[in-house]
């Protein structure tokens, strides 16, 4: 508040806390000009939905390309705060940091989706009327709200989705386990460094599943 008010010595203070969703960044974004005077960027992390490649439905490969139609990537932009705050909508998994990052849409669903393709997917792999899973997704306001978007977008294709949201510390140690890890997973990554290698390989690569603490949560081996 000492910082939009913007009066006596707190004209020239800076803050260097990231803004959140809520009432704070509500006062920044709805002031013109406040939004003018702060500082916005990429911080390189990427929020996705992951999917349990070893168990049904998610094995088969129709199922995981009607998920790419299937979900709404701006409503769930909006759920994250909206376009200043709430980051960009994306098709690839590195994010505009990464040095040789190019843009890639393999699917060309718009940020909406297209739940007419997902449902015709869907049929194709055996799913006429859809199918029932789960997902997980933390406590954060940010994060179940984007959760809630996912899962509405969802039952437009038919795919109906039991959501669970978890204290921080228990969803780690959850989704940290191949056994005990739900289906679908809302879930985020920051790399520790703007290279590719600090993405991928945690994220995809087989040799890195473990019993606990496992960042594969595609489980693709």
């Amino acid at each position: 508040r000492r910082l939009v008010a913007s009066e006596g010595s707190d004209a020239t203070a800076v803050s260097g806390r990231a803004a959140e969703t809520g009432a704070a960044t509500t006062m920044v974004v709805s002031v013109p000009e406040v939004l003018e005077r702060s500082a916005r960027g990429y911080d390189g992390a990427l929020s996705y939905l992951a999917m349990d490649t070893t168990g049904e439905p998610f094995t088969d490969l129709r199922v995981r390309r009607a998920m790419q139609y299937a979900v709404d990537r701006k409503a769930v932009q909006d759920a994250a705060g909206g376009s200043v705050v709430g980051g960009d909508p994306t098709t690839t998994i590195l994010t505009p940091q990464i040095p040789g990052r190019r843009g890639h849409d393999a699917y060309g669903a718009g940020p909406t989706g297209d739940p007419g393709q997902a449902a015709d997917l869907l049929e194709l792999a055996g799913y006429p009327d859809g199918f029932a899973t789960e997902m997980v997704a933390s406590d954060s306001t940010r994060d179940a709200a984007m959760a809630q978007a996912v899962v509405d977008a969802l039952a437009r294709s038919g795919i109906q989705v039991t959501l669970r949201v978890l204290p921080r510390a228990e969803f780690l140690a959850e989704i940290g386990s191949p056994e005990s890890q739900p289906p679908l997973v809302l879930a985020s990554w920051q790399p520790d460094w703007p290279s590719g290698a600090a993405m991928l390989p945690p994220m995809f690569d087989g040799r890195g599943i473990r019993d606990a603490g496992n960042t594969n949560l595609s489980q693709l081996n």
